[in-house]
């Protein structure tokens, strides 16, 4: 992300843009609502809503001077902290339902039994990018520098050919073998 002039000459074209951006935009909303729905365990109204949260971060952002380069993976970002949120706020609100210690203590006792490995299969956004770093780290320069071309900046095999001086189809093996390498390394984790 970098920031761009809040506050332009025209604000009218800076409007404009933000429109078209949006509008740009529009076409990853059923994804998200389906990602929502899907894998927050939330209902569908729920999942419109953080979706909706997501675009509205997007438009103030937008209309802060803020560029976004990849929208589609800013909104999605956007919907997971929502989501966090969320669930903080249920958990919240369960704590204070509780009548007394006792009434809690014997409701965390039962989810517990139900879901001996709780702690153990939670996994937060901070472990995911250690993970993350560790594995892009286990990758030589060339490897690094293909992973980052072609998923990071999206690249297309023509330029990182050109960049790498190999031919087309060489840029696309190392791409098949970067990805069963990255795939191995994950799996370590599970």
């Amino acid at each position: 992300m970098k920031i761009i002039g809040a506050k332009s000459k025209n604000s009218h074209d800076n409007s404009e843009k933000i429109k078209k951006e949006i509008k740009k935009c529009e076409k990853y909303r059923e994804e998200l609502i389906s990602y929502c729905y899907s894998y927050f365990d939330f209902g569908y109204h729920d999942a419109e809503d953080c979706v909706q949260e997501a675009y509205t971060a997007l438009y103030e952002s937008l209309l802060r001077g803020i560029e976004i380069r990849n929208c589609k993976a800013w909104l999605f970002k956007v919907a997971l902290n929502y989501k966090a949120k969320a669930v903080n706020e249920t958990a919240k609100r369960r704590q204070q339902e509780f009548s007394d210690n006792e009434e809690k203590d014997l409701v965390l006792n039962n989810a517990l039994f139900y879901n001996p490995d709780l702690i153990e299969n939670m996994v937060s956004d901070e472990t995911i990018e250690e993970r993350a770093m560790l594995i892009l780290s286990k990758l030589n320069e060339k490897e690094q520098y293909l992973y980052f071309a072609y998923y990071s900046d999206k690249k297309n095999l023509k330029e990182i050919s050109e960049e790498m001086g190999i031919s087309h189809a060489a840029v696309r093996q190392r791409i098949v073998g970067l990805r069963r390498k990255i795939i191995k390394y994950i799996k370590e984790y599970e």
